[in-house]
């Protein structure tokens, strides 16, 4: 029965956000989903690049450009160049910010939960783990420990997020 409780205790948590994940979820998938590809491409890597995300993601620079313009503005992501020094590099990183992975947590979140009301112990583990990382955001954790936590997580079960999609 323990981990009946804690699959209870779960979907209260999950169903207490299911407002604020069905915005978020909107506001992702307008333009195919791209966003939310652009999302899992920065979340999983920590940081890429304008041709990295061409690349990834497969779509037209115009499109990229677009999204991309999108979640700055919206706080998902930021950017910083390159090179600060050179006035002639004009080249920029892309990276999530704190608001983005606390966004594709609860995206994630729901996900897992509407997958199976049977979730496996992996499950489980995910969103453990993400409830964890939602805490350390709160505790003032450092962006750059949050952001190791969330990369192991993102290695460890790449399979699993990106699977819950399909």
């Amino acid at each position: 029965m323990k981990r009946k409780s804690k699959i209870e205790a779960v979907k209260r948590s999950v169903l207490s956000r299911l407002d604020k994940a069905r915005m978020i979820r909107k506001f992702l998938l307008q333009g195919s989903g791209a966003r939310f590809d652009i999302m899992l491409e920065l979340v999983g890597r920590g940081k890429a690049s304008f041709t990295k995300l061409l690349e990834e993601t497969g779509l037209k620079s115009a499109s990229l450009n677009h999204h991309l313009k999108v979640l700055l503005k919206e706080g998902y992501i930021a950017k910083r160049k390159l090179n600060p020094k050179s006035r002639s590099d004009n080249r920029v990183e892309y990276y999530p910010t704190e608001r983005g992975i606390e966004m594709l947590s609860y995206i994630v979140d729901v996900d897992s939960w509407k997958a199976s009301y049977n979730l496996t112990e992996e499950e489980l583990e995910i969103m453990e783990k993400l409830k964890e990382i939602r805490e350390m955001e709160h505790q003032g954790v450092s962006r750059e420990e949050i952001e190791k936590k969330f990369n192991e997580l993102i290695e460890k079960y790449g399979h699993k997020l990106h699977s819950k999609r399909n």
